[in-house]
């Protein structure tokens, strides 16, 4: 385990893309808090920039889906899973290595927003609300950590590359589709605001989507939010293994 995930961590620090994401997550978040926001005029009145970090943190499970099913594809492209196995490592060992390697390009991710944020309040002299942004911090890591986990569930189900990353970037826009349609549904339908909130809530993007404010309900709990999102990286990890051990690879 420690020498896949040792030769996965070498190859990662190698991807000139994952540097390139890394240093348009720093610029672009600097430049939306600082700039973008009023430009785009996507946010109501009344918004800060909190909101505004909080809203741009979604651009870190957007460079995931870019450079998920790159990374894993290629290792189906150049057998390389399959030189892992008949070298004596068990598929568990091979799909925890990707999921970690992924997990420190999330981390990576994570860091280059954290310290773009940093960066803009100082420039804009904005206040800072700490446990607002911790709040925003523990939240957005749980649900880029839980839609990694599927992502990776598509890319090691799917032998080509290419078919991944397409079929990964529908299910972005899939995952950006289902809370606007459950908002849909509680203004149309007069279903209970409280439970289609929730299963909001139980999406990635859903959460996202409820965090910066953008849809018109309260989100629940960040603590429930937590939970809902361990309890769906378990599930969707379990599920992983399963069907990539009775996978057959080419």
């Amino acid at each position: 385990m420690k020498k896949l995930l040792s030769a996965n961590c070498i190859r990662l620090m190698k991807s000139k893309s994952l540097w390139i994401y890394t240093a348009a997550m720093y610029l672009i978040t600097v430049w939306y808090i600082c700039i973008g926001s009023g430009v785009m005029g996507i946010h109501q009145p009344g918004t800060d920039a909190m909101d505004y970090t909080a809203f741009i943190v979604g651009m870190i499970p957007a460079f995931l889906t870019l450079f998920t099913g790159f990374f894993v594809g290629k290792e189906y492209s150049d057998k390389t899973i399959r030189n892992k196995l008949i070298v004596g490592h068990t598929r568990k060992e091979v799909y925890l290595s990707y999921l970690f390697t992924l997990y420190i390009a999330m981390g990576i991710l994570f860091a280059a927003w954290l310290l773009g944020t940093v960066s803009a309040f100082i420039a804009a002299g904005t206040e800072f609300d700490g446990i607002r942004f911790l709040k925003i911090a523990f939240t957005a890591v749980f649900f880029s950590a839980a839609f990694t986990t599927l992502l990776l569930l598509i890319s090691i189900a799917v032998h080509s590359k290419a078919l991944a990353v397409i079929l990964e970037l529908e299910f972005a826009r899939v995952s950006l589709m289902i809370p606007l349609m459950g908002i849909v549904i509680i203004e149309n339908m007069g279903i209970g605001k409280k439970i289609v909130t929730f299963l909001i809530t139980c999406f990635p993007m859903g959460q996202w989507m409820l965090l910066t404010g953008l849809l018109p309900v309260e989100p629940v709990s960040v603590w429930i939010q937590l939970i809902l999102s361990a309890v769906l990286i378990a599930g969707i990890v379990l599920l992983s293994i399963k069907i990539f051990r009775v996978k057959e690879l080419k």
